[in-house]
């Protein structure tokens, strides 16, 4: 299972020094635009995107509430590509409790471009197409406050998502995490929120991008050490599902003509059922699946091959226990 890596992040302005408040990013007579929280509720709240209409050259300013917390995303407008994707220049992060404020900078290339973080009003389902959100505020596990987690693509053909965190105005800055590939939805459970993404190690592992499967990684902040961890053991609920969702993709590929190239999908498949501790099931079915599935015409690899392939990449990530 691949690591979370979290860079330093930098405190930009805690002390009200080092970045210039939004008003005064804004040219004169330039239009400032706002958008407040486009879903609330127990566990996370998100801020909506910037609105139809909005111009390069213009302000935007982004906010989610959750209780007596704000969290603001503003910056200067650079390149829109609605419905979803937007990059603003010097983009600065603001959180206020009680009185308190604090400002903040993003990791990631300059300008900022906000994609990459979806969020589930329902109860999240592997697969569903979420709409995305430029900033979220949710109880991901700090005993102190919310988490703010604010997306930010870094370029490219796949790659890459870029979750910046910050722990709010007690100066708490969590880092951020190089998903790589896939993206992230936030989604709640009860009163609790939960960061679901796919583990970026499967791509390219077995097969092509297209062909790949990524299973399901869940993340939450650690309130003993208040770091972002990987908690996907705790979450073994979520875990069924995304292995339920691999094997009917697994099932419905093979009621198709062939070409079949199934190696991904069942790879991801394995891993989510080696978390749930039926790896020994997993590889007893896999061994039997035909041979037809297991391998393809650009690939020499033999099934039996692959299956040891498999075996032993899930044991250096973590997914095969003892």
């Amino acid at each position: 299972m691949r690591g979370i890596f979290a860079f330093a992040a930098v405190l930009l302005a805690a002390s009200g020094v080092g970045i210039a408040p939004a008003s005064q990013l804004t040219t004169k007579n330039a239009r400032v635009v706002t958008s407040g929280p486009i879903f609330t509720n127990r566990a996370f709240s998100c801020s909506g995107l910037p609105p139809k209409g909005t111009r390069r050259g213009e302000t935007v300013q982004l906010e989610a509430h959750l209780g007596p917390y704000k969290a603001l995303v503003s910056g200067t407008v650079q390149t829109i590509a609605l419905p979803y994707q937007f990059s603003l220049s010097r983009p600065t992060v603001t959180i206020t409790y009680d009185g308190f404020t604090s400002n903040y900078g993003l990791l990631g290339p300059e300008p900022s471009t906000f994609f990459g973080l979806g969020y589930a009003a329902k109860a999240w389902r592997p697969g569903a197409s979420y709409p995305q959100s430029a900033l979220c505020l949710g109880w991901l596990g700090s005993k102190f406050e919310p988490t703010v987690v604010v997306p930010v693509f870094t370029g490219g053909t796949h790659c890459c998502t870029l979750l910046n965190f910050f722990g709010g105005p007690g100066g708490i800055v969590l880092g951020a995490v190089n998903l790589g590939n896939p993206a992230a939805t936030i989604s709640g459970v009860g009163n609790k929120a939960v960061l679901i993404t796919g583990d970026n190690a499967f791509a390219y592992a077995f097969t092509d991008y297209a062909g790949s499967g990524m299973p399901i990684e869940v993340m939450q902040v650690s309130p003993t050490t208040e770091s972002v961890v990987t908690v996907t053991r705790s979450w073994p609920s979520l875990v069924a599902l995304d292995a339920k969702f691999w094997f009917s993709a697994f099932e419905q590929s093979i009621k198709q003509p062939p070409p079949h190239d199934l190696r991904g999908v069942l790879a991801a498949w394995a891993a989510d059922e080696c978390e749930l501790g039926k790896c020994a099931s997993a590889f007893a079915f896999l061994n039997h699946v035909k041979p037809i599935y297991l391998a393809f015409s650009d690939n020499k690899v033999p099934p039996s091959a692959y299956i040891r392939q498999l075996h032993l990449f899930l044991a250096s990530h973590g997914y095969i226990r003892g």
